[in-house]
């Protein structure tokens, strides 16, 4: 049995990349292969090194500091990653921990194939070879639905690095047509787009996980507003949908913003478990999270849908909003009923990403 080493993002303390890591392991399990995910947990230094050599702005340190004080700070946000990390370990095939580009180097060995992806490990923001498989040049390389989260590569330094480390790749697939072209710019060649990881799972998966959960709050007739920026800034639409739909908010947390919003109700320290089933007891769902998107709409759940930055920003984040709404033919800021044709559209993209898959792996 051929084994495969898969390198993504999986402590993002987000549940988006725990679960689409989740789902990938088990179709390439599927599929009869060993799936295992490269535990990269990079050290201070490889940040910095990696900072230096990839020209990535100081900020994401600061941020990175930003968030373990919050977690100093707020228990149910340290509960919250607990969580996550607990499901990886529990769930998730993993490799010994890499904490530097020797260590990925040397775990590379064990491997018949490696595989990146999916998630936002291509993005020119936070630039990291180590995503490009770049530590290992004597196996195949397969790139199965990354994201680089982005529009336009607005550093021309970065794009050649990139141009320089996707040669090395068999097969490549993306996330969202945005980055196909930009992929097709540097390469020449324009990339398949392909599903999510999330999307490969059928939707029984998630509503079995969902039964394992251990959450006392209720969302059935909530609308359950997941938000990866401050929630203070989409207020009026939230109080757009209350009002409309006669609903009250139920928001779950993900950073000390969402904890401070005390005239709301909170669903505190979820885990990836408790996350679904929330979202699976939905009247409907709010969010600018891809993932949490993409989830309520596998789930049938009704869901309205917002954009992180604005479209006048060069390196905005919307691609991924936009890649799922034109899937679903739905528009953003619009309420989206999973009706039976969407569903339908969900299915025969959930068939050409696995087939998509499995002609890669067999064909290296």
């Amino acid at each position: 049995m051929k084994k495969i080493g898969i390198l993504s993002f999986i402590h993002n303390n987000n549940f988006g990349s725990v679960l689409q890591a989740y789902a990938l392991q088990h179709q390439i399990a599927d599929l009869g292969y060993l799936a295992q995910h490269v535990d990269y947990q990079p050290s201070a230094s490889e940040k910095v090194r990696n900072m230096l050599t990839c020209g990535n702005s100081p900020t994401l340190l600061l941020d990175s500091l930003r968030k373990r004080r919050v977690l100093l700070k707020e228990e149910e946000a340290r509960k919250k990653q607990m969580s996550l990390e607990t499901f990886l370990r529990r769930e998730l095939n993993l490799s010994a921990v890499c904490s530097d580009y020797a260590a990925l180097q040397s775990n590379s060995h064990q491997y018949d194939i490696l595989l990146c992806g999916s998630d936002q490990i291509w993005s020119p923001t936070w630039l990291n070879p180590a995503y490009f498989l770049s530590f290992c040049d004597d196996l195949p390389k397969i790139a199965y639905a990354c994201s680089l989260g982005v529009s336009t590569i607005t550093s021309s330094r970065k794009a050649e690095m990139m141009k320089t480390w996707l040669r090395g790749f068999q097969k490549i697939s993306v996330r969202e047509e945005e980055g196909s072209v930009l992929i097709q710019q540097l390469t020449g060649t324009k990339p398949a787009v392909v599903p999510d990881p999330v999307l490969l799972a059928n939707p029984i998966i998630w509503t079995g996980l969902a039964t394992n959960h251990t959450c006392h709050t209720r969302a059935s007739g909530k609308l359950v507003c997941y938000f990866l920026e401050n929630p203070a800034n989409y207020q009026k639409h939230i109080k757009k949908l209350t009002e409309q739909y006669h609903i009250q908010p139920l928001i779950l947390p993900i950073g000390s913003a969402s904890f401070h919003m005390s005239d709301m109700e909170l669903a505190d320290s979820c885990t990836p478990e408790d996350f679904l089933y929330l979202l699976s007891e939905a009247e409907m769902v709010c969010t600018d999270s891809f993932h949490g998107a993409l989830l309520a709409a596998l789930l049938g759940r009704p869901l309205y849908t917002i954009l992180r930055d604005s479209t006048e920003k060069a390196d905005n984040r919307n691609s991924r909003i936009y890649q799922l709404m034109r899937l679903l033919h739905a528009n953003h800021e619009e309420v989206t009923v999973m009706d039976g044709s969407r569903q339908e559209r969900i299915r025969e993209y959930r068939e050409y990403g696995q087939a998509w898959i499995k002609s890669a792996l067999d064909s290296v």
